[in-house]
Order: structure tokens, then C-alpha cells, then sequence
């Protein structure tokens, strides 16, 4: 039953949006797309519309241009009203996909959002269909990694730890043992990988890098790299450059780059940042710096601890993570009364 009725649902929404070209920027934004193909020539200035003065037409509509001018001289107008209601479907599929709620409900608010746009749907193909297109596509891509499950191996490496007063350090940092893979202590870490703008150096794997000229974009204010799981980041990240007071009643921070002793100091990958951190940085998110500086301090006890039971009777690799598991699963004890 659901199939038919999404069958009909596209059938539907093709039908609607089978509509003739109304816009009057067609005829620049053909000229902007047949540029490109011709002479491989970006239309990064107003060259064919007197209209709007100084306006960067490549920007927010390059794909679109192509694309115009491609079907344009193969099908004509009406390969351009067949492409837009191929990609006004493939957005109302999306949409459906998209939202948690009953077929119908999904069905009765796309055609809602279709209805409150329509002064702008109903001139035939435009940049805005596709960006339409584009951010129900990225939102739909979000929601996927959200809800993936990754074995922990995929962005966990083991690691051999090298130190001279081991004792010490097990008092205050977390290291196991593995005899199936030797002897010695091993440290859980994020997974490194080779970066591609810092030239031998690694970083971790979720750090989204790009360069401004793989886009054939002016300058995006230096940004060159980003978090990519920035809402579930590890606490490290989280509080980083904060610390906890030696009174354990407030936080201390301040800028990585003038804090002598650390790595930070020389370390080119922290020329990345737009410019140097300062009290306005923290100043209104002391709150959420606190309750994460708290509870990153119970969470390293607690992983510290968790370390000790392991290491009193170690056992295969193959088996940590099934212990690590049970053991963050059983942190709340219910206490029965007698």
C-alpha cells in the first residue's frame, strides 16, 4: 500500500512541476553555464546582466548554469521542464524519507511547503529548486551518520606506550595490558590518519580538511579545516584548552600559543585559526566549560579505574571492548531495601 501510494505521490509532484520556463534570468544564466562549457571560464562577473550591478552570478548558482546550458542544446525547453520535475520529485522523495512521522502527514506537509513556495516554484527551473534539492539531500546524509553504528575499530587505534616511570604514570592515566599482543602497556586512541595540508604530520580522522581553490571559490577567511563530529566530540576535545583549578571549584584557560611548555607553542597546525583566542572566547560559555571540566574529571577516574580491574587479570585484545562495554553499562547500581 505504501508503495503505491508514494508511486502515486511522484506521479503527482512530476506532473505539477512539468511546468514552461517563466524565468527572466534564464537567458544570462544559459550564457553564465554555455560560458563554462566553451571556454572552461568561470562567470565570476556580471557579464550578461545589466540588472543587477556587480552581482557574482558563479557563486551561488554554478551547477545550475551548467547544467542549463548541457540540457538546453541537446533537449530544449522541454528537457529543461522534464529535469526540473525529475528534481522536484527527487526532492519530495527525500522530504518523505527525511521526516519521522506517518507516510500521510510526510505526503500533507511537502506539498504544504510546495504550496507556501510556489511563486517561486511555479516559474519553471531556478537555482533555488536545486538548492532546495541539495539541502534536503545534506540534512538526509546528516541523519544517516547520526544513526550509524561504527565498530569501534574503525576510529580506535592500540597503541604500545613507552614509559620510563610507568608506575607513576598509571596513577593518573589510563594503559592496559594485552598479553596476546605483547608485553608492556597499550593506550586506546582516536585513529590518526595522514593530513593533506600539513605535509608529515597526522591528525585524527574526524578533522575535516579542504582548500578554498579545490572549490574555485575566493577565500573562505582561511578556514581549512573542521571537526566533523563536533557535536559528539570526545570530552578531551570538548574542554581543551581548559583545565580544572588545583580547588576543583573553577576552570582555567586561556591561549594554547602562549602557554609555555606546550605542544601548542610550535606546532604550524595551530597557525590554522583565523586568529589567537582571548577572554571573549569563554566568556559566555563558563557554565558549559565547568559541568564538562566536572565531568571530565569523573570520566578519567572512572576509565582509570576501569583500567586496574583489567590489568588485574588482562585478557585478550579480542575481548576489551565487549569488558569496556559492561562496565560502562553497569554504572548506576539499583539498591533494593531489605
Amino acid at each position: 500500500m505504501n508503495k503505491i501510494l508514494i508511486f502515486v505521490f511522484l506521479t503527482t509532484v512530476f506532473i505539477l512541476t512539468f511546468l514552461p520556463v517563466k524565468d527572466t534570468d534564464f537567458g544570462w544564466h544559459y550564457r553564465c553555464g554555455k560560458q563554462f562549457l566553451t571556454q572552461k571560464k568561470l562567470c565570476i562577473a556580471n557579464e550578461f546582466s545589466y540588472f543587477l550591478p556587480n552581482y557574482k552570478s558563479a557563486y551561488p548558482s554554478l551547477f545550475y548554469d551548467i547544467s542549463l546550458a548541457f540540457i538546453f542544446d541537446r533537449f530544449g525547453f522541454i528537457g529543461i521542464s522534464t529535469f526540473a520535475a525529475l528534481i522536484f520529485s527527487l526532492s519530495a522523495l527525500v522530504f518523505i524519507n527525511l521526516i519521522n512521522v506517518p507516510l500521510w502527514l510526510a505526503i500533507v506537509s511537502f506539498f504544504l511547503s510546495f504550496l507556501l513556495s510556489f511563486n517561486t516554484f511555479n516559474l519553471g527551473l531556478r537555482s533555488q529548486i536545486l538548492s532546495y534539492l541539495f539541502f534536503l539531500t545534506s540534512l538526509f546524509i546528516l541523519n544517516i551518520s547520526k544513526n550509524l553504528n561504527l565498530n569501534y575499530m574503525h576510529f580506535t587505534q592500540v597503541l604500545p606506550v613507552n614509559e620510563e616511570r610507568m608506575e607513576k604514570t598509571l596513577k593518573h592515566t589510563a594503559f592496559f595490558k594485552f598479553p596476546n599482543l605483547g608485553d608492556g602497556y597499550y593506550g586506546i586512541f582516536l585513529r590518526l590518519i595522514n593530513s593533506r595540508h600539513m605535509p608529515d604530520s597526522l591528525k585524527c580522522m574526524f578533522l575535516q580538511e579542504w582548500n578554498d581553490k579545490e572549490f574555485m571559490l575566493p577565500d573562505l577567511e582561511n578556514i581549512t579545516a573542521r571537526c566533523g563530529i563536533y557535536e559528539n566530540r570526545p570530552l578531551t576535545c570538548a574542554v581543551y584548552p581548559a583545565k580544572m583549578s588545583i580547588d576543583g571549584l573553577t576552570g582555567l584557560t586561556g591561549d594554547p600559543n602562549k602557554i609555555p611548555g606546550t605542544m601548542a607553542c610550535d606546532n604550524p597546525a595551530y597557525n590554522l585559526c583565523p586568529r589567537s583566542l582571548d577572554e571573549r572566547d569563554f566568556a559566555d560559555h563558563s557554565g558549559s566549560t565547568i559541568k564538562n571540566l566536572v565531568l571530565y574529571k569523573y570520566e578519567v577516574e572512572y576509565f582509570k579505574a576501569v583500567s586496574e580491574i583489567w590489568n588485574n587479570n588482562p585478557g585478550d585484545f579480542g575481548k576489551f571492548f565487549m569488558f569496556l562495554e559492561m562496565a560502562y553499562k553497569n554504572r548506576v547500581l539499583y539498591e533494593t531495601q531489605d
